[in-house]
C-alpha cells in the first residue's frame, strides 16, 4: 500500500489523480487507476434574508433578498414559502 497526503488544499489541487503500479523484470507490466477530485469550499455562514418585515397588510408588496457567502461551486439559493418552492 502507498498513501498520498495533501495538506492545505487549494482550488488548483482539483484534478485527475492517478495511481500507477509497475512490476519489474521480466514483464515490466504497468497498471493504473485514476479518479477526479474536486476541492470545494462551503459558505462559512448561514444564508441571510434581508428586506422582510414580521407583518404585512393584505395587498402589500414584498421584495426580499437571500444572500449566501462565497462558495465553490457557487451555492444554489431557493425560496420556500410555507414549505413550497
Amino acid at each position: 500500500m502507498n498513501i498520498v497526503t495533501l495538506n492545505k488544499l487549494r482550488f488548483n489541487n482539483s484534478g485527475n489523480y492517478k495511481c500507477e503500479v509497475s512490476t519489474e523484470a521480466p514483464n515490466f507490466e504497468t497498471i493504473a487507476d485514476s479518479s477526479y477530485m474536486t476541492v470545494m469550499a462551503y459558505p462559512s455562514e448561514d444564508p441571510m434574508i434581508e428586506g422582510v418585515l414580521s407583518t404585512y397588510s393584505l395587498g402589500d408588496y414584498i421584495s426580499a433578498n437571500c444572500t449566501s457567502g462565497k462558495s465553490k461551486p457557487a451555492a444554489n439559493l431557493t425560496w420556500h414559502i410555507n414549505g413550497a418552492k
